[in-house]
């Protein structure tokens, strides 16, 4: 088969919000097995407790197995085409590396970490045709420790790309674990940079940014047709919604754990200004590099006069003065629910996502905790006709009061 572009496949989210609807033909895999099977026959109708007959394509014999104990390797109408799989967490994503490989097809795993999903995916394909990389030299080396017959590198992606293409010769197996960068625009640079050089007969994502993006677009079942056709639009349509604001919010609030890969793939700043970061304590480190690395990001993104002013509406905002300028803004009645209110900012994705931020005690208007979910704005609230409404130390909005 030749190596397919992203766009010709077929992807899916595993696992969907319904159970599979098995037909006969699709490419299976019994829990627990490692071992391929087609399905024959619909004994019953039902989804979850239904029965299917299946035979094994390692001996010919055929079983009974519930609807519930297999795992889908391909659908009978995508035996020829190759697939692309999402899913957020690592219990599923190691799960795919164990069934959907054959052995001897060449396995790449990018964003490696320890390793772990490396050594699955070398007992399914065979540890000669198996290599695993990062752009982490700490996690490359600790990796080799611990697997020592495995082959693990460190490599950027965004910047050897011609290093990348030299090693990925070959491969028809591409894993991808970006699983820490929330920010589903990073994710796409890194997710163009790698299959503009390799086309997989089989891509798995690990991602929870993407996965919530494409969630409300698949069908019960997982399936997501269309995703294709959007995969290279996703990142223009992204940064063209997100406000220089959000974006410089965004890399300000990153987890700890990510500043330094961070602050070395998508700052653009000296590596000796990162190493001097590097080399304060801790404490500092972060309160320090987190601003270098949102200053910067959003300099190159959205120029240095937004980044400034988006530096700027933070500290002001967060420092408890006057309200910001810059801020997610919008008018609004007196009565208007602060639930509806945090939804339409965007500080929230659903109502209940911000009636679960009331409840933990997260979420503030004008620095005052927000305790009732039925809260609803009021004339005494506003300040010069505007209010403040924040979940947390970083998600702020303003609220102008709408003329009657």
């Amino acid at each position: 088969m030749e190596s397919p572009e992203i766009q010709d496949m077929v992807w899916r989210m595993e696992p969907g919000s319904a159970p599979h609807k098995f037909q006969v033909g699709d490419l299976v895999c019994p829990k627990g097995d490692r071992d391929r099977a087609v399905v024959e026959h619909q004994l019953t109708t039902e989804t979850e407790l239904g029965l299917l007959e299946i035979r094994s394509l390692a001996d010919g014999k055929t079983h009974q197995v519930p609807n519930a104990h297999l795992s889908l390797v391909q659908s009978h109408d995508a035996r020829d085409r190759s697939i692309g799989i999402i899913c957020a967490e690592t219990v599923v994503y190691r799960k795919m590396a164990r069934i959907l490989p054959s052995f001897g097809e060449m396995a790449l795993d990018v964003g490696s970490a320890t390793g772990a999903c490396t050594a699955i995916l070398a007992r399914s394909c065979g540890k000669e045709n198996v290599l695993g990389i990062d752009i982490s030299i700490q996690e490359v080396e600790h990796s080799r420790k611990i697997h020592e017959d495995l082959r693990f590198e460190c490599l950027d992606v965004l910047k050897e790309r011609d290093r990348l293409r030299e090693i990925a010769v070959g491969v028809s197996i591409l894993f991808i674990d970006i699983g820490g960068i929330r920010e589903i625009t990073a994710l796409m640079r890194i997710l163009n940079a790698v299959t503009a050089e390799i086309r997989p007969r089989i891509c798995v994502i690990k991602n929870r940014a993407l996965w919530d993006l494409v969630h409300g677009a698949a069908a019960p079942d997982g399936s997501l047709d269309g995703f294709a056709e959007r995969f290279p639009r996703v990142e223009h349509q992204l940064l063209t919604d997100m406000s220089p604001y959000q974006y410089w919010q965004f890399w300000r609030s990153c987890a700890n754990d990510d500043v330094s890969r961070y602050l070395r793939v998508f700052s653009g700043l000296p590596l000796e200004e990162i190493e001097a970061l590097e080399a304060l304590p801790p404490a500092d480190f972060f309160r320090q590099a987190k601003v270098a690395l949102a200053d910067a990001a959003t300099a190159l993104q959205h120029g240095r006069a937004a980044a400034e002013t988006s530096h700027a509406t933070a500290s002001a905002a967060f420092s408890g003065g006057s309200v910001a300028v810059g801020l997610p803004t919008l008018e609004a009645a007196v009565g208007t629910s602060v639930v509806d209110l945090y939804l339409q900012l965007g500080l929230v994705k659903s109502k209940s996502e911000a009636c679960r931020v009331v409840q933990g005690g997260g979420a503030r208007l004008n620095g005052q905790t927000v305790t009732d979910h039925r809260r609803v704005i009021s004339e005494p609230d506003f300040e010069a006709e505007k209010l403040q409404l924040s979940i947390g130390k970083h998600k702020h909005g303003i609220i102008i009061m709408r003329s009657s």
